[in-house]
């Protein structure tokens, strides 16, 4: 999420600090959203401090961090806050102490609401939302969010040959039941043929999903078959990492629906140390001819499509391994000067700009989207939650239910 230029900060009086960017930014205000207001005097004397013990201007206290397990606050009496007119969220904070425990197992986080031992439970399964609605001492809150479900199909570093075939990409793409898959991750939508909801810069209402079409697809196949394009030499790895959710089904039902159009699949489910390298640049070159379509989850919060078109697009740059497009497969030069033009502007030439390029992409066939993410919270009964599209959980929306 750094900007294009450097940026600099000036006081202005007791409460107001100007930021400049060297280069126009069209999403300072967004980056700025990122980034707390840390203490001058913990940078100079203990930077070391600046990552796990924080020191900001906020409503509460940082307490203790046990790593791992959980990390704790309390209510700040001094908070400037109290005696503003323009604070936000309440006057005085809701809870004098607030506790935030780490728990990996779905299970377990259920557990914990259930008993009492948590007021809120984060991104529960779609079935214990469900079972939520007949209990009588919580419940399952859901809301829309900004994440996505997607499959990214090789294409131009390292892939094989047949894949370069725009008839061979849309055959694959046709044989996914987007829908079906949709409703197999549950708690999800179908998104409309892009990798973000409406209301995003740069939506494109033209676009639609991609259709479900095995027989077009077979058709497609034995068009580009009679090309003398080696289709016989396709098999696709579906592949995902472990630490999504549903992911196993997920990827044998995308392979299943391939081969319903009869090309061959390999299906994989990976730990992160496995996964993470294949889909970086730094890797790529150690697969020759892969034919991969990575199953994974993104969340792009900006509410711009930017940000997510330069990391998915974008040709990476074999030279900077962490760079911002190091997970594309993708390298088209007149879409690379067409985006940067597109990153550089504002306001409503920026929306224009954006909505050429999701289209552009679109109609490539070089990732199908397959599904926006609700996500949803066990929220025990008495306490009041609320939360926008990015869902990050803060106290100011966290109150006792009135």
């Amino acid at each position: 999420y750094a900007g294009p230029g450097e940026i600099t900060a000036t006081a202005i009086d007791e409460i107001t600090v100007e930021l400049v960017s060297s280069q126009a930014d069209p999403l300072l205000e967004f980056r700025m959203t990122l980034g707390g207001i840390s203490s001058a005097a913990q940078l100079d004397n203990s930077p070391e401090e600046h990552f796990d013990t924080p020191v900001g201007t906020g409503p509460y206290v940082f307490g203790e961090w046990a790593k791992g397990q959980y990390w704790t606050a309390t209510y700040n009496p001094d908070w400037w806050g109290l005696g503003a007119d323009d604070a936000y969220g309440t006057t005085k904070p809701a809870y004098s102490d607030l506790k935030f425990v780490f728990r990996a197992e779905d299970a377990t986080r259920v557990a914990m609401v259930q008993s009492g031992e948590a007021q809120l439970g984060m991104f529960p399964s779609a079935d214990e939302c469900a079972r939520a609605a007949n209990a009588a001492d919580y419940d399952c809150v859901t809301g829309p969010s900004t994440t996505y479900l997607y499959g990214r199909l090789d294409h131009s570093l390292h892939a094989h040959p047949v894949l370069a075939d725009p008839r061979v990409r849309e055959a694959v793409f046709l044989s996914v039941d987007i829908a079906g898959i949709a409703d197999l991750q549950g708690m999800a939508s179908v998104p409309q043929g892009q990798l973000g909801p409406k209301g995003t810069i740069g939506f494109n209402d033209a676009v639609q999903p991609y259709t479900y079409d095995p027989e077009r697809a077979m058709a497609l196949l034995a068009e580009a078959k009679a090309d003398g394009v080696d289709v016989d030499a396709l098999n696709i790895e579906v592949v995902g990492r472990d630490t999504t959710p549903r992911i196993k089904p997920i990827v044998e039902a995308i392979g299943a629906m391939l081969n319903i159009s009869g090309v061959e699949t390999t299906i994989k489910v990976q730990t992160p140390q496995e996964f993470n390298p294949r889909v970086r640049i730094a890797g790529y070159a150690d697969e020759p001819d892969r034919q991969m379509m990575q199953v994974h989850v993104k969340g792009n919060p900006s509410g711009d499509y930017g940000l997510l078109l330069h990391s998915n697009y974008a040709c990476p740059d074999i030279n900077d391994p962490k760079g911002p497009s190091r997970s594309s497969v993708y390298c088209d030069a007149d879409f690379d000067a067409r985006l940067f033009e597109a990153l550089a502007s504002f306001g409503n030439d920026r929306n224009e700009r954006m909505k050429e390029l999701v289209r552009y992409v679109h109609d490539r066939h070089l990732i199908v989207p397959l599904a926006l993410l609700d996500r949803g919270y066990l929220v025990k009964a008495g306490t009041e939650f609320t939360f926008g599209t990015d869902h990050r959980i803060q106290a100011v929306y966290l109150k006792p239910a009135e």
